[in-house]
């Protein structure tokens, strides 16, 4: 349950910052129905609820690879 200051949703520009992705990638995601997304009025909000399980469907790295050798 979120605390009362918690935020429920972002924008597109926050949630591409939250993901560490860029806005490109986030209509992409949105294009190909892998992020969900709601209207309030005239804005698009990424619930983070929809960001969690966007996060949780990539595909996971093996612990054992050394994902920062060149």
């Amino acid at each position: 349950m979120p605390t009362p200051n918690e935020k429920l949703a972002d924008t597109i520009p926050e949630a591409a910052h939250r993901l560490s992705i860029s806005r490109t990638r986030i209509f992409a995601e949105l294009k190909a129905g892998r992020l969900q997304a709601v209207r309030a009025g005239g804005r698009t909000l990424i619930p983070r609820t929809a960001q969690q399980d966007w996060l949780d469907a990539l595909p996971k790295v093996r612990a054992e690879v050394d994902i920062f050798e060149p």
